[in-house]
């Protein structure tokens, strides 16, 4: 997949050129799959099933068992929040291979961008940018090698691995 990137996003969107929303508004099906809040159980080996990668890093704050099913993040402040929610995105997103071998060769090729259009025809273009270049990433990563083969946390969040080991360490009471 090549990594395009955008002149402007806006400009992209209000031209009507082709492109992937990935929002949980998006009017396509595949934009709302990648989505970081999109509700689709998924399992993390030893830490079990969560219903979103926002879920995910909810529970691993707080520490509390019905955080696994949260739907909305809570107001609070979250150390790491978009560290720990692409970890649960990539476990996501390998539950979902499936589909995304079924739908990536249509996508692959043009911009992927997160705004949200309002009914008032305001476009707000979402703060978090590389959001999509991660999930390209992921992507690449499970197309090329597979789910079974771990993702190189390490070069690309340093010590992200050793924090959420710390977190699930005091969430257990268990080494890992």
């Amino acid at each position: 997949m090549s990594n395009i990137n955008p002149i402007s996003p806006l400009s992209i969107v209000r031209q009507n050129k082709k492109h992937l929303n990935v929002s949980i508004t998006s009017e396509d099906t595949f934009g709302k799959v990648l989505h970081y809040n999109y509700r689709h159980t998924f399992f993390i080996p030893y830490l079990g099933k969560f219903i979103s990668p926002t879920a995910f890093s909810e529970w691993l704050t707080y520490g509390i068992e019905d955080k696994r099913w949260a739907k909305k993040r809570s107001k609070l402040p979250i150390p790491k929040w978009r560290e720990i929610t692409l970890y649960g995105k990539f476990h996501q997103i390998c539950s979902l291979h499936y589909l995304i071998e079924e739908k990536i060769k249509e996508y692959e090729d043009i911009p992927w961008l997160m705004y949200t259009k309002h009914k008032t025809g305001v476009i707000e273009i979402s703060n978090w940018p590389e959001y999509t270049n991660h999930i390209r990433k992921f992507i690449n990563h499970i197309l090329d090698k597979g789910t079974k083969i771990k993702y190189d946390w390490e070069s690309e969040f340093p010590g992200l691995l050793n924090y959420i080991n710390e977190k699930i360490e005091v969430i257990t009471s268990r080494k890992f």
